[in-house]
This record gives structure tokens, sequence and C-alpha cells, in this order.
């Protein structure tokens, strides 16, 4: 999986609430270590867990913790190596994504390099405290590469992961596999799987639950070689069994169609991110879907100027009836704040040099965007009724050394928290530095990240 991929993967993040949250409401910017974050949660009582890619003895190691709120300091660190070793410059040992279940212990998954199997998918869950409950390390039966691409929790516990497997990384590529898992939230004991099987390729994306505890998937697959469909579908949740199956296709031949966002409302209906190929230039097309039969409800089209393709990277419903979409296109980061029931928009907003991967509602309506502005690692709030900016925080870098967010959230006392890469100290002169794994937290109100007192 490239490093795009891999910031791009969307997860199913499980937040649970408490009946009083404390203030701790300080700003910092932590780099502990080598490597990047790639996934963040909240906890109840303000500390943040964060995961990602950390540098070992061994190259790089699955790597999770729990931060405090306060200031960002470990609370507790956890590693996890493959036991092969690692490759240098290729795939190895990565925590693509974390998330609570309802009893507060914490979820992560990602992938690690073992021997014989090649890369894994690995899932771990550990109490609140650290101490590992269990591991689980899925294969596929050809004990090729399997690339981890997402994961949900359910209320119950239960834990759904999504990955591609069965991946040669020689040319041509062999046949791979879209492939979804359940496993027991007490054991860790795959439960059932379900495998999309394309003509021969298909990959997996985005993977959520819906309100009836059933699994939506979306991804990509190939009808006949090389022609390639975005593909959603629904899964009994107690079975893995597919109950629909809806085939998004575009208009040009050889066409490389994908769904790379994903969301859910209340009712079970669908909304799918996707790149739809189209005549002439593209952009990114948002689909809603009905939940109980998977038709199309409505299409937006967002159009591009230029030949350069859109992608979609998030949706977020706001309990309100709007739908926000984020976008790349031309280059450039474009928020469509679309009704959730016609999918007609209400205003679309571009903001220039940025490349901004990640969304997250704010307590009074507003949302905070997260990836990257002019290289650096960026965060940004945008009020809800236009789209403008409110404020813009990000840290120091250059052309030949930035940053990057892949996840932006929420603690527990509304506040942001950013987790990324950003190459600190930026090295003198025209030379490539080594990112550091990145945790901000961020003041709602105001943006502020470095402040010796509680957020306003």
């Amino acid at each position: 999986m490239t490093h795009l991929a891999r910031v791009l993967s969307l997860s199913g993040l499980l937040l649970f609430a408490a009946a009083a949250v404390p203030s701790n409401g300080t700003a910092w910017v932590v780099t502990p270590e080598l490597g990047y974050g790639s996934g963040a949660a909240a906890m109840p009582n303000g500390d943040v867990l964060t995961c990602g890619q950390s540098n070992g003895a061994d190259l790089d190691d699955f790597s999770l913790r729990r931060q405090s709120g306060l200031d960002g300091t470990d609370v507790w660190r956890y590693t996890l190596d493959g036991s092969a070793p690692d490759i240098p410059g290729s795939y190895n040992d990565f925590a693509g994504d974390v998330a609570l279940d309802g009893a507060g212990d914490v979820i992560a998954a990602g992938n690690t390099r073992n021997a014989g199997t090649g890369l894994d998918l690995q899932i771990v869950k550990l109490d609140a405290s650290g101490v590992p409950i269990w591991t689980r390390t899925l294969d596929s039966a050809s004990s090729t590469n399997d690339e981890y691409r997402g994961l949900a929790v359910h209320s119950g516990g239960d834990v759904v992961v999504s990955g591609v497997f069965g991946v040669s990384f020689s040319f041509p590529r062999s046949s791979y596999t879209f492939t979804t898992v359940r496993l027991a939230g007490a054991t860790g004991a795959p439960l059932w799987q379900h495998d999309i099987v394309g003509n021969p390729r298909a990959r997996a994306g985005v993977i959520q639950f819906d309100p009836a505890g059933n699994v939506i998937v979306s991804g990509d697959m190939e009808t006949t070689p090389q022609q390639q469909d975005a593909v959603v579908a629904k899964l009994d949740g107690a079975t893995g069994g597919e109950l629909w199956r809806t085939v998004l296709d575009g208009d040009l031949p050889n066409d490389y169609d994908s769904a790379n966002a994903l969301t859910v409302d209340a009712s079970g209906d669908v909304y799918v991110g996707c790149l739809i190929a189209a005549s002439g230039a593209d952009g990114f097309s948002v689909i809603k879907l009905s939940g109980a039969t998977g038709g199309v409800v409505w299409r937006y089209d967002h159009p591009s100027a230029s030949s350069t393709s859109g992608l979609p990277v998030r949706l977020l419903l706001d309990g309100s009836g709007n739908l926000y979409a984020v976008g790349l296109v031309d280059e450039d980061t474009h928020l469509v704040k679309l009704s959730a029931a016609s999918g007609l928009p209400v205003w679309d907003r571009r903001y220039r040099r940025s490349f901004f991967i990640g969304v997250t509602p704010l307590t009074d309506g507003d949302l905070v965007l997260g990836g990257s502005y002019r290289y650096s690692f960026a965060i940004q709030r945008v009020a809800s009724a236009d789209g403008r900016k409110r404020w813009r925080r990000k840290l120091r870098a250059n052309s030949y050394n930035g940053g990057f967010v892949s996840t932006v959230t929420t603690d527990a006392a509304g506040e942001v928290v950013a987790v990324g890469g950003s190459v600190t100290p930026i090295p003198k002169g025209k030379v490539n530095g080594y990112p550091s794994y990145t945790v901000v937290k961020a003041c709602s109100a105001n943006g502020s990240v470095r402040d010796t007192t509680a957020c306003p």
C-alpha cells in the first residue's frame, strides 16, 4: 500500500460519552520520535489515543500510544514488530487506525511483516492501561502480501477490518481480493470472512457499520480486465452474507472508477464519494444509495476545470440534514456542502495550495480540516454557513521538508487533535530530513497550538 493510500484510508472511530468532561484545554505540540501518525481517538478523561509507524531497531514498528490531554506526554506506548525483517524502501509495520470500544478498551489495526507470509493484517486489543488483551494476525490463503485498508468497531465490541488479500508487488500484478473479516470483540477470533472477487482484481476501500449492525463496504473491482468500477456492498452483520451490491461505472472505455469515501445516516442510507470517469474533465462524484436496496437515490458531480481527475477523500454528515464532501481537484482542496435529502449543493469552497484530507465537526457546527498547506502540517477551521476560513495553523516547513495531517478529530472537551508527520528540526540547505511522529492539540476557538493557559 502506498503512503498516500495509508493516509487516505478511512476508519470507523467509535467514541463514547462520559457524564462529565474535564477542561484540560492546554494546547500543545509533541514530536516524540521519528515516524508518522495515522489515526487518533479521544478518551472520556481528555487523554488522546494515537497510532502510526515509528522507527525501531528493525526499521519500522506498529506503534500505538496513549497521551496526556494536558501536555501530550505518553501515558503508555505499545509497539509491535513483525516476525520478519523489514525491507528498506518497502511497506512494513504500521498501525493505520485506532478506536475505542464501548467498554473503553483500545482497538488498533494495520500491517506487520512476518516470516513466510509477507505483509499481514494486524489487529490488537489493549485495555485502557495499555495491557494487551489479544492480538490477531490475518493472512491470505496464498500467504502473499495483504494490505490493511479499514477498521470499524461495533457497539457490542466486535471488530471488522478490511484489506486487499493476495497482493504481489511484481509486474504484471497478480489477482487480489477485496476481503472483509469480523472478529469477536472478546477474543479476536474470526467470526466470518467475505470476499469480493474481481476479474481478476478487487480492492477494499472504506468500511462502516450501519445502525442495524450490518456492514457497509466500498472499494473497486475489475469487471473485465482493465475495466475497473466502483463497488459498494451491504453485508449481513451476523453472517457476512451479501445483502446487496451496487457497481458504479463511468462512461469511458477502460476507465478506472473507485469509491474512496463513505458514510451512513441514521436511517441506514449510504453516501459514497467516488471517482467515476466521465467524458471530458473529471472532478469527483457523491452518490446516495438506498440502505434497503443499494439503488441510487441521487448523484452529485463536482466538475474539474482541467484534465486533472479529482479524488473524494472524506464525507461528513452533520446531523442537521447536511452532507460535507472533501475532495482534491485541480491540485486544490474543495469542500462542498450538500443537502443530504436531494444532493443539491448549498455552497462550494475552494482552498488553494492546500491538500486537506481530514474533516471533523466542532460542537458549534463549524468544521476543522486537516492535511497540508504549502508543504506544512496544517489545520484550518471553516464556517459551516459558507465555508469561509476562520483560522489556519501550520507547523514550519519548506519545499524540501514539510509535513502533513493524516487524521483530525476532537477531544472530550471539544478541542482539536491532529496527528501526522512533520520534519523537525528542518535541516539547512536543500537536504531532505526525516519526518517525526507529530501530534497537535489546538484550541478550537482560536487555533492556538502552543499555550500555557486553558483554551478559551
